[in-house]
């Protein structure tokens, strides 16, 4: 069941696929629900809400990203190439770094690229179909904490963010971002390895020894496991920046839920991998685990 909630609670259930884009273009914010987590979303080419969205969430600068409603839109405003094409239309449905053709102020300020993707669910299909024009799809989140995937959650950190919450009963039990990347030379170099591409694994030359777990670095944080006898690894998708507790518990309870996923526990890991640095919460938690399961 979809429903708008708006100021008072007030909650509109029927024929939100015209209340919704109708409050958009008089140039509202929404935090909408999606597949792993809740976006903002607002009107692109609405100078005034897009000032209004980084004043709001404390973001001078840092591009959006822009989701249009079909090629023939994105190009009238960034260049494309076969690869690009190809990248925006796979299963995947990555955001992809495009070349501008044309400026979109507050967007991607100071910089060459959009980051643009099309739409990937029935609800983002309806929406633009009936926008005709690109919107700002953009996590919803702290800066530098996990994407947020629970109507409460959002209330309770974003609620001076937006104006109205466009969500669905059914919970998200694993939140997950939008990936990015770049289309290069015929290869698709990934800033994000996020939705579409986790935890899908990647193929190795060798065949490992052990179930090894890695826990990454403190930046751009994500982590990965192989199996014994194995040819590859798994990789999670991007968890983020370990700055706060918020994203250190995060990570946690990631790796456990990954782990149960493909049938695994701690005592069945035969070493975990951490960087150097004493001092990074990845690191930290790698030597608590070892050493709470020897």
């Amino acid at each position: 069941m979809w429903a708008v909630y708006g100021p008072y609670d007030n909650a509109i259930f029927d024929e939100w696929a015209m209340v919704v884009p109708s409050l958009i273009r008089k140039g509202y914010i929404f935090a909408i629900k999606g597949l792993g987590g809740f976006h903002l979303v607002a009107d692109a080419l609405n100078e005034e809400t897009v000032k209004l969205l980084r004043a709001r969430k404390h973001r001078p600068a840092k591009p959006f990203a822009l989701m249009f409603p079909n090629l023939e839109s994105i190009k009238n405003y960034c260049f494309l190439e076969k690869e690009d094409i190809e990248a925006l239309e796979s299963i995947e449905k990555p955001i992809v770094l495009l070349r501008k053709k044309r400026e979109v102020k507050y967007i991607a300020p100071d910089n060459p690229y959009f980051g643009v993707f099309l739409p990937y669910t029935p609800l983002y299909h309806l929406l633009l179909n009936t926008l005709k024009s690109p919107i700002i799809c953009t996590s919803a989140n702290i800066s530098g904490e996990p994407l947020i995937k629970d109507d409460v959650e959002l209330i309770e950190n974003l609620e001076n963010v937006f104006d109205f919450i466009l969500s669905y009963n059914r919970p998200i039990v694993r939140g997950v971002d939008d990936s990015v990347l770049k289309a290069f030379k015929g290869k698709r170099l990934l800033f994000r390895r996020a939705r579409g591409y986790a935890p899908f694994p990647a193929f190795s030359k060798k065949t490992f020894k052990g179930n090894f777990l890695a826990l990454g670095g403190n930046l751009k944080n994500t982590f990965s496991f192989s199996l014994k006898d194995r040819s590859y690894i798994f990789i999670s998708p991007h968890i983020g920046d370990l700055e706060n507790k918020k994203t250190y518990e995060y990570l946690k309870s990631y790796v456990q839920d990954f782990l149960n996923l493909y049938k695994l526990d701690y005592k069945h890991l035969d070493a975990i991998v951490i960087d150097a640095h004493p001092k990074y919460l990845s690191s930290l938690l790698g030597k608590e685990i070892a050493k709470k399961f020897n």
